[in-house]
């Protein structure tokens, strides 16, 4: 089997640290208290752009393979395949609105959370479904064959927040997520 399923939960992993920490920032924004808006977008400019260069890409190769070995999955992973571009569609948006802050134009706290908190939640959702219904039946129904056609379409980029390289654009992200990590 595939150790493909084991990259996409990591890649899961990784994502919901990001959401915790956009949550984190979120009880701060509720407290009136200030936010590290460069962090914020950070985590949006990753979110935004890399899961479509890679982890969405080898997410819908899966659930094309899927649909074909069980056809009552087909609703479901159309499903998923449409919340990718609205999840990103999402990140884009409000990566747009963190730079119109960071740009001193006014937006309501309460619309910020209100935008962060949405995301979080449904990207939770999303990543939630994926691991325990789609990993599940796509481990005990993709052939060998399958996964091995699957790994060669996929495309292989680095990560670079959480790959061997931590890119400079991100490395003030990765400090922060190490040391949230290390916090006992």
């Amino acid at each position: 089997m595939s150790g493909m399923l084991d990259r996409l939960h990591a890649d899961h992993v990784n994502v919901a640290r990001l959401l915790d920490l956009l949550e984190e920032q979120c009880e701060l924004l509720q407290k009136g208290e200030p936010v590290d808006t460069r962090m914020l977008q950070d985590i949006f400019s990753y979110i935004a752009h890399h899961p479509d260069l890679y982890h969405h890409p080898s997410e819908e190769l899966l659930f094309a393979v899927l649909r074909g070995c069980d056809p009552s999955s087909a609703e479901s992973v159309e499903a998923l395949a449409r919340e990718h571009a609205t999840l990103t569609k999402a990140a884009n948006e409000i990566l747009a609105t963190l730079s119109a802050v960071s740009g001193q134009a006014m937006i309501p706290r309460e619309r910020l959370v209100g935008m962060l908190l949405d995301y979080v939640a449904r990207s939770r959702r999303h990543m939630s479904f994926e691991e325990s219904t789609v990993f599940p039946r796509a481990r005990a129904l993709v052939s060998e064959a399958d996964w091995q056609a699957i790994e060669r379409g996929i495309p292989h980029k680095e990560d670079p927040l959480f790959g061997t390289t931590v890119s400079e654009q991100y490395r003030a992200l990765f400090r922060l997520i190490m040391r949230e990590s290390s916090d006992p």
